[in-house]
């Protein structure tokens, strides 16, 4: 069978399970239930199957109930002998020692911690169970910082008959005062008789907590012989957790060795490579040192060559300085004689105009001319006419 996980402060968990075995299904009440997990009786249970009702003060605790536990009653209230509010000082920064005491609030803020007030609805044990309990409880942790009294006394016990009592015996946050004076830290004194008078057996003390069976299920006492042993076949949480974060860290360094173990095999094929190319870069550098005096020779030629250039360039400056002296007188020659050109152009042009003009003077004169020809034949005739007709005149 495979060993059992309990999450509980003491083993508290681990002794009820001796009690129902491997029972699947049953109820519970966790009253001081502060954490669905961490240090929490009825965990184990929860995952076998049970259900049952947490209640706690603290309202951080019961939103992280309502989160992972989303399927069982999760009050946010306190128990108490009378109902009503009353102020609750909630310890921030260790939430296992809030307390309903403004004394003890005082000395934790005193001693550094951090503290916030706020009230808390109250109700009794017995409206507890007349609102809320449907089924026969199967047990009944307490652990309320030193109130356990007022808790015990607001519930009928003659009425109410939850099979197991598990319920928180010393004084709360108080140190270790050795086994000579163990008594000293004990505090059920003040309220072990009323369950003793309700008709419940002591049946276990594991020095933290005290465990009471109902007289009708007395057969129980035999699970309480002995206090946790081999025999219960169990591991801590705590532990198996602490495990299962070592399997995971080894885990993760073996993949990590693996890696670097990979790198280191590609890193000595690089060296090798790289010994190749330092061997090739040494042949080629001694390739170039060779090149490099060779073109230092070049270079020796090449200034020589770009010192006679230079003479060279600086008498070509020269040339090009006369050419270009030539160029501007050329170019003002090349203005004055194209000023000619457009002289010429426009005398021309006159000249056009002037011989047009001409041509029709000669063209007037021309007909004039012939005019006066064709007069000229006409006095002509007439003078031959009259010449004739006097000749005739004269012969007569």
């Amino acid at each position: 069978m495979d060993p059992m996980i309990s999450y509980a402060q003491n083993g508290e968990d681990v002794i009820l399970k001796r009690v129902f075995g491997d029972k699947k299904t049953g109820c519970y009440i966790d009253i001081g239930a502060s954490h669905p997990e961490n240090l929490s009786v009825t965990k184990y249970f929860y995952d076998m199957g049970w259900r049952g009702i947490n209640v706690d003060p603290l309202k951080n605790s019961m939103e992280l109930f309502s989160q992972s536990r989303p399927d069982e009653l999760n009050l946010n209230v306190a128990i108490d002998i009378e109902k009503g509010f009353l102020d609750f000082y909630e310890i921030t920064d260790y939430p296992e020692l809030s307390t309903f005491s403004a004394e003890a609030a005082a000395s934790l803020l005193e001693a550094g911690h951090k503290v916030i007030c706020y009230p808390v609805e109250r109700i009794t044990g017995n409206e507890l169970f007349e609102k809320y309990v449907e089924s026969p409880v199967d047990f009944l942790k307490i652990d309320v910082e030193g109130r356990e009294r007022d808790v015990i006394r607001s519930i009928d016990f003659h009425r109410y008959r939850p099979k197991v009592l598990v319920i928180e015996a010393t004084i709360p946050n108080s140190i270790f005062p050795g086994w000579d004076n163990f008594e000293s830290i004990f505090n059920f004194g003040e309220w072990e008789p009323i369950l003793l008078n309700s008709g419940y057996i002591l049946a276990y003390f594991d020095g933290l907590n005290r465990f009471y069976i109902s007289e009708e299920n007395k057969e129980m006492l035999s699970c309480f012989q002995v206090g946790l042993c081999l025999w219960d076949n169990f591991f801590i949480h705590s532990q198996v957790k602490r495990i299962a974060d070592l399997e995971w860290n080894c885990a993760e360094r073996m993949k990590q060795v693996e890696m670097l173990t990979g790198m280191l095999k590609e890193s000595e094929t690089d060296r090798e490579a790289r010994g190749t190319q330092v061997e090739t870069l040494t042949r080629m550098l001694e390739e170039s040192e060779a090149d490099r005096q060779a073109r230092g020779t070049q270079v020796e030629t090449l200034t020589r060559m770009l010192e006679e250039s230079e003479a060279d360039r600086e008498a070509r400056g020269t040339q090009v300085e006369t050419l270009t002296r030539m160029l501007e007188e050329s170019e003002a020659d090349r203005q004055a004689r194209w000023t000619q050109i457009e002289t010429l152009t426009r005398m021309l042009k006159e000249s056009e105009t002037d011989r047009q003009a001409r041509g029709t003077q000669i063209e007037t004169l021309t007909r004039m001319l012939e005019e006066s020809e064709a007069d000229r034949q006409a006095r002509w005739t007439q003078i031959e006419t009259l010449t004739r007709m006097l000749k005739e005149k004269e012969a007569e």
